[in-house]
């Protein structure tokens, strides 16, 4: 996939992608991971928060706080809580037009630098490809390293 250069620390996709976020409470998190999408997130496609029925307000107040950073943030909100999966499933059949790309992101992810225009990229390589995956300090199977004690954050980002 060919990007465009925006600007010195970014690069935009040419092709939009639709970012799903389900949430239940931990809206310390969202928010780090709401800045972080500010920060690095590539423009040209939307955010929604899946808010599964938090029994508060504190994930929409979240998303009220960075909304003038995160201009293409959506709130939404279930009144019942039914668990992650089917969040992601309601998300996906509501929200995502089908012609874009969709990130399902956990809403305790930090974003870095060019990490979500690099598994467009890598998603985009073959035709074949339906699902690309981070790398992550804290992701199980997909952790980096893979054996041992969990990495620092710098010494993540690093690697």
């Amino acid at each position: 996939m060919d990007y465009k250069k925006e600007d010195s620390n970014r690069l935009a996709p040419l092709r939009p992608f639709i970012t799903l976020i389900p949430c239940y409470g931990a809206a310390d998190k969202l928010r780090i991971c709401l800045d972080s999408l500010a920060a690095h997130g590539a423009p040209g496609g939307a955010v929604i928060v899946l808010d599964d029925g938090t029994p508060n307000d504190t994930v929409r107040r979240a998303c009220g706080a960075i909304q003038k950073d995160l201009p293409s943030l959506q709130y939404v909100r279930r009144e019942d809580s039914s668990g992650f999966v089917s969040t992601c499933n309601w998300g996906r059949r509501e929200f995502w037009d089908g012609q874009s790309d969709l990130l399902l992101l956990n809403s305790d992810t930090e974003v870095t630098s060019g990490s979500l225009q690099e598994m467009q990229q890598v998603l985009h390589i073959h035709e074949k490809h339906a699902v690309a995956t981070p790398r992550s300090n804290s992701a199980t199977i997909f952790s980096v390293p893979a054996t041992g004690d969990r990495l620092p954050r710098r010494s993540s980002f690093e690697l």
